[in-house]
């Protein structure tokens, strides 16, 4: 879903990830994230993630935030 208010970029997905043989559960992370333009090429953001392991050793559940500044040219 994207979305605009009041200047601001907004954007949260969703993944389910599954393996490619047998179909496993491997987990499932939701995340959102807003930026906001200004000065024509910059950009300044702050993103969440949440990552729910399915219970195996190699999946551990995971929480991250992100802060950004983006310049293009």
């Amino acid at each position: 879903m994207i979305a605009k208010v009041a200047g601001l970029n907004l954007l949260a997905k969703y993944h389910k990830f599954d393996s490619d043989y047998g179909d496993i559960d491997i987990g499932k992370e939701w995340g959102v994230s807003a930026t906001y333009p200004f000065a024509n090429h910059y950009s300044v953001g702050i993103k969440y993630a949440s990552f729910s392991g399915a219970g195996y050793s190699f999946s551990n559940d995971t929480d991250k935030l992100w802060l950004t500044f983006q310049a293009n040219y």
